[in-house]
């Protein structure tokens, strides 16, 4: 466990006595840790002003919680904690919002796991741009937050943010046990036949049939530069939101100006930021992953204490006690 991750479950722990006035362990994967609220018990990790919405709206729009809901180092419910007040008042992010989005003019909507528009063929489904199935926030490609914003000309737009926590790495791509341990192991293979060496390929998932097309988001030379797949490590997550993003943007049907991808995430985190696999020889994550792209402007990186900071809720504002509770709760 690093020092940030350790230093937040301690915290929690401390937080789940004092304020929650919860004594009881709760477990996961049959074990139980201190930091974890008991199951029945996970609503008090949202704020109690957004209790009783939030659930009624997961509910109605079909989100899944994530399985992790209980544990108070929970990422889905710091978004969820953070952002949902704003889906009434979706100006008050203006002023945080404004250093990323230069042409801001209005905020007009948030919404959370978010996996693409409907489907023009299908209103009652979304579009599946890249065959997983599943549901918002469950086995599918889902941007923990998804804010839409107009620009001066009047022109719509999205920025998808994936939200992290104490987690020390934005994902993995993983393999089933039994398949071919060879699978991921060349990026020239890879790029050449992903039906033939690329596992999530095998099993129909069709990413780099967008990773390799002509308006590709990545250029394509420095993927190669490494010697496995570049999804197989540290950018497995970036590369299917990146891609999510991509193909919001090219469905002109979608009607946005622009959409943008970018991640939230505590500054404190230094895990985050360190790569365990380095790529072309770079070992910073948000370096590595701007040097993939074609347009690095498009993917925003955000701190949370930066985002904080440009806020405008002062003390005595309507949200106050939820500035309170997220200082109290996250930032201490």
């Amino acid at each position: 466990m690093d020092d940030f991750r350790r230093q937040m479950a301690d915290h929690m722990v401390r937080y789940k006595k004092d304020v929650l006035k919860v004594a009881d362990c709760g477990t996961w994967r049959g074990k139980e840790y201190e930091h974890i609220l008991p199951e029945e018990l996970w609503e008090l990790n949202l704020w109690d002003g957004i209790r009783y919405k939030a659930r009624e709206y997961f509910s109605r729009f079909g989100i899944a919680w994530h399985q992790d809901r209980h544990n108070l180092l929970s990422s889905q419910l710091f978004a969820v904690n953070l952002f949902f007040p704003f889906t009434s008042e979706p100006e008050m992010l203006k002023p945080s919002l404004r250093p990323h989005c230069q042409d801001l003019a209005s905020v007009v909507g948030v919404d959370f796991e978010y996996i693409g528009p409907r489907d023009r063929n299908d209103p009652s489904g979304y579009r599946d741009y890249f065959n997983e199935g599943g549901s918002r926030g469950k086995n599918r490609t889902s941007t923990d937050v998804a804010i839409e914003w107009l620009n001066l000309a009047g022109r719509k737009n999205l920025l998808l943010l994936e939200f992290k926590f104490t987690e020390s790495e934005f994902g993995r791509c993983s393999k089933r046990p039994g398949t071919n341990l060879n699978l991921c192991s060349s990026a020239g293979d890879v790029m050449r036949q992903p039906e033939k060496w690329c596992y999530r390929a095998t099993i129909g998932r069709s990413y780099w049939k967008y990773i390799l097309a002509a308006d590709s988001p990545f250029v394509l030379d420095r993927l190669a530069a490494g010697k496995v797949c570049p999804f197989r490590y540290d950018f497995y997550q970036l590369m299917r939101n990146q891609l999510l993003a991509h193909c919001v943007q090219q469905d002109r049907w979608n009607g946005y100006d622009r959409v943008e991808f970018g991640i939230l995430y505590p500054a404190r985190n230094e895990a985050l930021m360190t790569m365990r696999h380095a790529y072309a020889g770079e070992s910073n994550t948000l370096a590595a992953w701007r040097g993939l792209l074609r347009n690095p402007a498009s993917f925003q990186p955000l701190t949370i204490e930066n985002f904080l900071g440009h806020s405008n809720l002062d003390a005595g504002h309507c949200l106050a006690s939820w500035r309170s509770f997220i200082k109290e709760k996250y930032l201490t």
